[in-house]
């Protein structure tokens, strides 16, 4: 099993609720898949994710826009072979007190990812 910690470059379109995870090394694009409802993962031409797309994210997490800007993110996707799970964890700060929301996606691995486990750094 592949294992390995990356560093991301995150991006939040606020105008149109749309979040975005990139690994930050040079890759070569493959492929884009809808995973569940809202949820685009690019996959190199390795199949290796490299980057996730979630759109509608405050409403998805229930927290304000503002919230979502000023978040930091863990992520970890798992691939054992049949089975890809992703878990990305928001964390963010109102009045000084800290939360987190979590966005889990278990999916049967139709999509050729090799085993793997990849976290950020």
């Amino acid at each position: 099993m592949i294992r390995k910690e990356f560093k991301v470059t995150t991006e939040y379109e606020e105008s149109l609720d749309i979040y975005t995870i990139t690994v930050d090394e040079d890759f070569e694009f493959g492929k884009s898949l809808e995973v569940e409802d809202g949820v685009i993962l690019d996959f190199d031409k390795n199949n290796i994710p490299i980057s996730i797309e979630i759109l509608d994210i405050s409403k998805r997490l229930d927290i304000e826009k503002k919230e979502v800007a000023s978040s930091t993110i863990d992520m970890k996707i798992v691939c054992t072979g049949e089975l890809l799970e992703i878990s990305i964890v928001f964390v963010y700060m109102v009045h000084d007190e800290k939360f987190e929301k979590t966005i889990d996606s278990k999916l049967i691995n139709t999509f050729e990812v090799p085993q793997i486990e990849l976290a950020t750094a």
